[in-house]
C-alpha cells in the first residue's frame, strides 16, 4: 500500500545509549554504525505518529492500483497498531494519496498530497481535478483543502515536507502544466503559500515529477531543503537556488535522511542497475561538506 516508490516514514526512537535512529522512506532502515536494530512495525507507505505515548496510531497514504479506478485510495488511519483501518480522506476512485507530512510539534496536524492519475499499457496520465493539498488539525477526523498561493488546478503529483526546527514552515513540490508548476513554501502551517523558486530551477531539481516529487527538510534548519530525482540537490536559501550533491552516486534517488544530531551525515537511498532487467537498492552516505 502506498505510492509506487513509497512514502516518506519519519519517526525518532529513543535509544538505550542516548542515540537516536530515524526510519527513512520505502520502509528501509538507515542506521549509523554501532546502533543495534530495535523492534519496528513500520512498512512501506506508512507514517507513524511522533507522539510516543500512542505508537498504535498510524496513517497510510494509499495510491491504489494503477490500472483502473478503485475506492481503496486515500488516507487511512489505524488506532490499534494495524489490526483495523478507517479511511479518513477520500476524493474519488481515480485519486490516491501520494504523500503525507506530520507536524512534529502537534501530531494532530497532517498534510496530505492527493494525486489523480491513471496508467494504461500505452499511456500514463498524471494529474486531474482530484489532485490537491489537504490539511487536518484534528488527527484526521476532518480535512480541508488548502490552495491559497498554490497553482490553480489541474495539478499532478505533490511532495510535502515540514520543518522540524520550525513547524510553521511547510514545503510542497507541485506538478502542473507550464509556469504553474514549482516548489512552494508556507510559513503559517499551510494556510497560505508562496513560490520558492522559478520554473527553470524546479524543472532542474524535479524532472519527471510524476515519478519523483520527493523532498526532505533539514531537521535543524528550515532554510535547507533537499529535492531529489535523477540527481540530488540541496537549497540553503529556502528553495530559491539549489546545488547538486551526491555526485558520486548513481542517479535515480528516492529518499534522503539527514541525521538531526550530526548534520554532516546525510543518507541517500536510490536504485542502481544490478544486471540485465534487475535492480536493487543502493544506499550512500554524504559527508562531502558541513551544511
Amino acid at each position: 500500500v502506498g505510492a509506487p516508490c513509497g512514502l516518506p516514514v519519519e519517526r525518532v526512537l529513543q535509544q538505550q545509549a542516548a542515540k537516536e535512529e530515524q526510519v527513512g522512506s520505502i520502509g528501509v532502515r538507515l542506521l549509523d554504525e554501532g546502533v543495534d536494530p530495535i523492534e519496528d512495525r513500520l512498512v512501506a507507505g506508512l507514517r507513524e505518529e511522533d507522539a510516543r505515548p500512542d505508537p498504535d496510531l498510524v496513517f497510510v497514504a494509499a495510491q491504489g492500483h494503477l490500472w483502473g479506478p478503485n475506492e481503496e485510495r486515500g488516507v487511512y488511519r489505524t488506532t490499534d497498531g494495524g489490526k483495523t483501518w478507517t479511511k479518513v480522506l477520500y476524493v474519488n476512485p481515480e485519486t490516491g494519496a501520494c504523500d503525507l507530512a506530520m507536524d512534529p510539534s502537534n501530531s494532530k496536524v497532517l498534510y496530505a498530497g492527493l494525486w489523480e492519475h491513471r496508467r494504461w499499457p500505452y499511456y500514463f496520465r498524471s494529474g486531474g481535478a482530484g489532485s490537491g493539498v489537504y490539511r487536518t488539525t484534528d488527527g484526521g477526523e476532518t480535512w480541508t483543502p488548502v490552495s491559497e498561493g498554490l497553482p490553480a488546478g489541474p495539478l499532478g503529483r505533490i511532495g510535502l515536507g515540514v520543518a522540524r526546527s520550525n513547524p510553521d514552515v511547510v514545503y510542497a513540490l507541485v506538478e502542473a502544466e507550464g509556469d504553474r508548476r514549482g516548489l512552494f513554501r508556507s510559513e503559517d502551517k499551510g494556510r497560505t503559500w508562496r513560490r520558492a523558486c522559478d520554473r527553470a530551477t524546479y524543472d532542474q531539481v524535479n524532472f519527471r515529477p510524476f515519478y519523483y516529487s520527493r523532498l526532505t527538510v533539514d531537521p535543524t534548519n528550515e532554510l535547507v531543503v533537499y529535492v531529489y530525482s535523477g540527481s540530488c540537490f540541496v537549497s540553503r536559501d529556502a528553495g530559491k537556488t539549489f546545488t547538486q550533491i551526491f555526485r558520486g552516486a548513481h542517479p535515480d534517488h528516492h529518499a534522503v535522511w539527514v541525521d538531526p544530531q550530526r548534520r554532516r551525515h546525510r543518507h541517500l537511498l536510490g536504485r542502481r542497475q544490478a544486471g540485465p532487467g534487475r535492480r536493487r537498492p543502493a544506499v550512500g552516505r554524504g559527508l562531502q561538506r558541513r551544511l
